[in-house]
């Protein structure tokens, strides 16, 4: 059985902050979890945000941290206003 998608998905604004950039990453996300992608979100936004999601939030990596990620990613998806 081969391993599954790994998608970096990057954002500045994601929970706690609202708009339709913080959404369509959420949904987009949510989606690609549920068809048993791996999926990272890093994240620009500081904070604990008010969620709790099925796949991982990395907020304000250092470079090292992201550099890693993008490393150990398959897919990086840039999520821009």
């Amino acid at each position: 059985m081969s391993s599954p998608l790994r998608v970096l998905l990057y954002t500045e604004a994601f929970d706690p902050k609202v708009g339709g950039v913080v959404t369509s990453t959420r949904l987009l996300a949510s989606y690609l979890h549920d068809q048993g992608v791996h999926v990272t979100v890093t994240t620009g936004t500081a904070g604990a945000g008010t969620r709790v999601y099925p796949f991982a939030v990395e907020r304000c990596c250092p470079a090292e941290r992201l550099q890693m990620l993008v490393r150990d990613t398959d897919v990086v998806h840039l999520q821009t206003f």
